[in-house]
């Protein structure tokens, strides 16, 4: 097979592994959380991580190391556990003079130089999957001695009794995932039954990682305690169900939003964590820098109209929409926030859920508070046709609005507010400018190293910053602190559009999105991406973060859509 000659999702359909339908399920969720194609499968559950590396294998034409179970601990010793945990390598096998070692990234020229002189042989790079790698690098030592594992998890920190305890101990395993989940700063829970057991996976710093697995038998009591922490009825397994509130972690409160779905194998578990310092924090804390920040200032100094959040799924719009209103003075304000569920507590705001069976629904809501005339109205993912015209009207009104919308970009969150309207010239009159966000990982201080950047990433960068020499950049090489990841926390980018009187004629009439995308420029040249690559070379993000954003995109002719180029246009007249 030629290298590289096809692509990840065919490879995967040319093996059986997922279906036509399920790729174009995957590279739909890949487009909207802007994750990788392979990464998007894994986490719809269409296939494991080890079939993803096997494609990506195959695809580069280069062996994979299965690391289930662990290589021999005679090869093992010959690299010791401080410098395979620093490079993130296992060594797999000896073939000839030749020695096999796993990895994430193949591809770094540093990992052969660095262990080539280690080991004093030659070395060949192999593909691994992320979960196994880190499995065995947790218990090196155990392999390097031969003792036997307690438990086969992939990635794990929890007890060993995963896997192996008896069923009565589910509840007090239930409570201990939390707890864990916690400690190592993960957003989210996901308790997944599959033919084989129940796989346990928490998204830490925005990535998921596998935290444990267990019997299905043992799995499924680990559920059923989670499910009465989360105050759903534990007993129903039929029907999905959907919950909300706080929950004492250990001695710390920590906001939840949990739910199950119903699937082949029983129910799966999905629970949001989040703590109140971390939601309600200042827009400097969020990443938000000093020019940014005074664009909000300039959109917000009427304290009316309506401004736009907008990111995908997990970007932290309702993160910003918190900080927007804390940045507002809060205690001068009567605020109002509709949300689909609470999982932060806002001192002083009314925090309402509108549903018929809590007693209005959001139009009924929003006509209803026109009578209480609110300074600031917060209306997060709740967007349509139904809330469009009462929330103009309560602009209308003298009040400010901001409303979250799960949209990539601007132009998209534009798209997506003038949609359900009638009028979309009355719409834009109201606005006021639109804040697009979204959520990177950030370099873990304790083993964050200068770094060469790859040759596309390199290109991506200088289309932001010009010439990159004497320009620094890090990466994080993988330590205790951050379980080998490279990255500990988060922050974010932001791009902030404020409205102009020619903006709002061009956005009112719906003109070509080239058109809109030209002015836009104009008026903003910082971009989402422009502000990724200033974090990189400040040394605060990675250039790879910077490149899952993807690449500018050429200033194109508004009529060369229309088959008419601009100077024909021109020549008419």
């Amino acid at each position: 097979m030629k290298v590289g000659s096809n692509k990840i999702g065919e490879l995967l359909v040319q093996q059986q592994v997922v279906s036509q339908s399920q790729l174009a399920r995957a590279v739909a969720y890949h487009e909207e959380k802007g994750v990788l194609l392979g990464q998007a499968a894994v986490e719809l559950g269409l296939c494991s991580e080890t079939q993803v590396a096997r494609a990506l294998a195959d695809q580069q034409g280069m062996p994979f190391a299965e690391l289930d179970p662990p290589p021999p601990r005679q090869v093992m010793k010959l690299i010791p556990p401080e410098v395979a945990r620093s490079l993130r390598v296992v060594p797999v096998r000896i073939e000839g003079n030749r020695l096999f070692v796993a990895t994430l990234d193949p591809f770094d020229i540093r990992l052969d130089t660095a262990l080539t002189r280690q080991v004093g042989m030659p070395v060949v790079m192999c593909f691994a999957a992320e979960g196994q790698l880190s499995h065995v690098l947790e218990h090196y030592e155990q392999i390097q001695q031969g003792t036997s594992l307690s438990s086969r998890v992939p990635g794990a920190a929890l007890s060993p009794v995963f896997g192996s305890a008896a069923a009565d101990a589910a509840p007090a395993q239930a409570a201990e995932i939390l707890e864990q989940a916690l400690r190592r700063r993960a957003t989210e829970v996901r308790l997944e039954p599959d033919s084989s057991g129940v796989k346990v996976r928490g998204r830490i710093d925005g990535h998921i990682s596998p935290l444990a697995t267990m019997t299905l038998a043992h799995g499924k009591g680990v559920i059923h305690g989670l499910k009465r922490v989360c105050n759903m009825v534990a007993e129903q397994s039929k029907r999905p169900q959907e919950t909300s509130g706080q929950v004492d972690v250990g001695g710390v409160v920590a906001n939840f939003a949990a739910r199950t779905l119903i699937g082949q194998h029983g129910e799966t578990l999905f629970i949001s964590l989040s703590l109140d310092e971390a939601r309600l924090r200042p827009l400097s804390d969020l990443g938000c820098d000093a020019a940014v920040i005074e664009e909000i200032n300039l959109a917000l100094q009427t304290r009316s109209g309506l401004l736009l959040v907008a990111g995908p799924g997990g970007a932290g719009v309702t993160s910003a929409l918190y900080s927007l209103h804390s940045h507002l003075i809060p205690d001068e304000l009567v605020t109002v926030s509709l949300e689909k569920s609470v999982t932060s507590v806002l001192e002083g705001v009314a925090q309402l859920v509108p549903t018929r069976a809590a007693g209005m629904t959001l139009p009924e809501l929003l006509v209803a508070l026109r009578a209480q005339r609110p300074d600031l109205v917060l209306v997060d993912d709740l967007w349509g046709r139904d809330a469009a015209t009462p929330l103009l009207e309560l602009v209308d009104a003298g009040s400010l609005a901001m409303v979250g919308l799960k949209a990539p970009s601007v132009q998209a969150a534009l798209d997506q507010y003038l949609d359900p309207l009638d009028d979309p010239r009355f719409a834009a009159n109201r606005l006021i400018g639109v804040l697009s966000t979204r959520i990177v990982r950030t370099i873990c201080d304790q083993c964050g190293d200068e770094y060469l950047p790859t040759d596309e990433a390199a290109e991506v960068l200088t289309s932001c910053l010009g010439d990159l020499d004497g320009t620094r950049f890090r990466k994080g090489l993988g330590c205790d602190g951050c379980f080998y990841t490279g990255f500990r926390g988060r922050t974010g980018l932001h791009e902030m559009l404020t409205m102009d009187d020619d903006l709002r004629y061009l956005i009112g009439r719906r003109v070509l999105p080239s058109l809109l995308d030209r002015n836009l420029r104009k008026r903003n040249p910082r971009t989402l991406l422009d502000d990724a690559a200033w974090k990189a070379a400040a040394g605060i993000i990675s250039p790879e973060e910077v490149l899952r954003l993807g690449r500018k995109s050429p200033e194109r002719d508004p009529f060369e859509s229309l088959g008419v180029g601009l100077r024909s246009l021109q020549a008419l007249f």
